[in-house]
Formats: C-alpha cells, sequence, structure tokens
C-alpha cells in the first residue's frame, strides 16, 4: 500500500473519531498536497475541469453555520480539497431541497484563476448568520431572516448600506471598470448602556471571509429585495 493512501486511511480514523456523529468523511480518493487555504463554491461548468476527492456527509448540524463550516474544512483539507460543491435531499420531482441541517458537501481540487468567475463580478451579499439581520439600503429598511442573504448589484451610482441608528455602521460602494471579485458582509448587533439607564441598539457591519461567505450562499436562500 502506498504512503499516501496509509496516510488518508490514517486520517480518515482519526476524523470520524472527532466528528463522526454529524460530519462524515466518505468516499476519499486521494490527497492533493497544497497550501491553498481556501474553499470555496466550485461553479457548475468547472465540474469537468476539477479533480473530485471525496465527500463529506453532515447530519444533524447544528443551527451555527460558522462551526459547522469549521468542522466540513477540516475534513476537505484532509484531502487538500480547495472547492466544494452541494448536495441536498430531493423533493419527489427531483429538485433539490435545501436543508440546513442534512446535506453532502462534495471535494474538489481546482486551479482558479482570478476573474473567471465573471457572473459574480460586481456583486455585493448581505448575510443574516444564524440571526435576523436588519439594514438599510439607499435608505429603505430591509429584513433579511436568519440563514438567507441578500444579493445586490453594484452599478456607478453609489450603493449605501447601512445599519442604521445612532452609531451604526455604514459602507459605500460602487461598481468598477475592471473585474470586481464579489464581497460578502454580515452584521453584528452590541447594546450600549448610557448613564446606567438606557439602553441604545446599534451593530457593526463585518467582512465575512471568502470560503465562509461561499458555504453560507450555497446553504442558505436568497431573498428578494422588498
Amino acid at each position: 500500500m502506498k504512503v499516501k493512501n496509509v496516510i488518508l486511511s490514517f486520517c480518515l480514523g482519526l476524523s470520524s473519531l472527532v466528528y463522526s456523529q454529524h460530519y462524515d468523511l466518505v468516499e476519499a480518493k486521494d490527497i492533493i498536497k497544497n497550501n491553498d487555504k481556501r474553499f470555496l463554491q466550485l461553479p457548475e461548468n468547472k465540474i469537468p475541469e476539477a479533480q473530485f476527492l471525496g465527500k463529506v456527509v453532515v447530519s444533524d448540524a447544528v443551527p451555527e453555520q460558522q462551526e459547522n463550516f469549521k468542522a466540513i474544512y477540516n475534513k476537505a483539507k484532509i484531502t487538500g480539497a480547495n472547492a466544494f460543491r452541494m448536495e441536498f435531499p430531493e423533493n419527489i420531482d427531483g429538485t433539490p431541497r435545501k436543508n440546513i441541517y442534512n446535506y453532502t458537501v462534495l471535494l474538489y481540487y481546482y486551479k482558479f484563476a482570478f476573474g473567471e468567475n465573471q457572473e459574480e463580478n460586481h456583486k455585493v451579499y448581505i448575510i443574516g448568520l444564524n440571526k435576523d439581520t436588519k439594514i438599510k439600503l439607499n435608505g429603505k429598511r430591509i429584513e433579511i431572516p436568519a440563514n438567507h442573504y441578500l444579493k445586490i448589484n453594484l452599478t456607478k451610482d453609489i450603493t449605501d448600506i447601512s445599519t442604521g441608528g445612532f452609531l451604526g455602521s455604514r459602507i459605500r460602494l460602487q461598481s468598477k471598470e475592471k473585474y470586481q471579485a464579489p464581497l460578502y458582509f454580515t452584521t453584528k448587533a452590541f447594546n450600549i448602556k448610557a448613564g446606567g439607564k438606557m439602553n441604545f441598539q446599534t451593530g457593526d457591519i463585518i467582512r465575512l471571509d471568502d470560503s465562509l461567505a461561499q458555504f453560507l450562499l450555497a446553504i442558505d436562500s436568497e431573498i428578494d429585495e422588498i
């Protein structure tokens, strides 16, 4: 047996001991040695060019999506995967039915090139991470439910995004002439006590890591701008 296969078998056994209840690495085919820290969603049209490495089967996942991502990421990196596709249970008509607690993550290795996914050019995503998220988009109030996201197409006009409130955060964005990689944000609410009697609700706009954000987009549902 090749040394690489021995290492893979040992890693599989060790990972099963750590996460066997909810996150199982199965059908592992190979290990690709690389230093790529990314774990991005693989565009469907790039699947034929990617190398399939295995699957992570997730069951009874925890509500905190960042914890699920961390566990899946660690399993993926055992194989050297830097890309993924999601598989969900199917409806009677064969269409996928998104389920945030039970799904399969297909693992791939792919040599990403900057700007190759033009469909994501000039896009901004606001993600409701584990909670309902309230923002103002160009002055209009929008509520993004937990496990949902809002996609915004940037133009040459300035897009104003804020959390509202007296001390709320604000970002102002607009499209550029050249390719502009997508940006991913969520919000974090907190209270400020004034004089020990009053609480002011405010919040920060936080930029998300691309890998975590693309995992959330794959498992969450999009809302229409209201």
